[in-house]
């Protein structure tokens, strides 16, 4: 059970009334982390991973390059998507809403 005492209370009127953080705008440099992050353990695991690739070598570079491309396509829409909608919304009625 949740037990509220005026500090707690406190507390949660502040948070909620709160201006909704900004957007981070750094969805291509987190993607760009996450590739070479994942690329470089993809390319460790390989002895791994042979077990599992039928007719494909582990380190094939088409294959590296189309599973790139494509999430790279989308965390682009990931990131392009919602700051479009964000775009399009007027702040003050935004914070009127909230």
């Amino acid at each position: 059970m949740d037990v509220l005492t005026p500090k707690r209370v406190r507390f949660r009127q502040a948070t909620e009334s709160a201006p909704p953080a900004p957007a981070s705008g750094c969805g291509f440099g987190r993607w760009m982390t996450g590739l070479a992050l994942g690329a470089g353990l993809a390319l460790g695991l390989t002895r791994l991973m042979s077990t599992l690739l039928y007719g494909v070598s582990p380190t094939d570079p088409m294959t590296f390059a189309f599973v790139i491309l494509g999430l790279g396509g989308v965390a682009l829409l990931a990131s392009y998507l919602p700051a479009r909608t964000a775009a399009r919304l007027d702040p003050v009625v935004a914070l009127r809403i909230r």
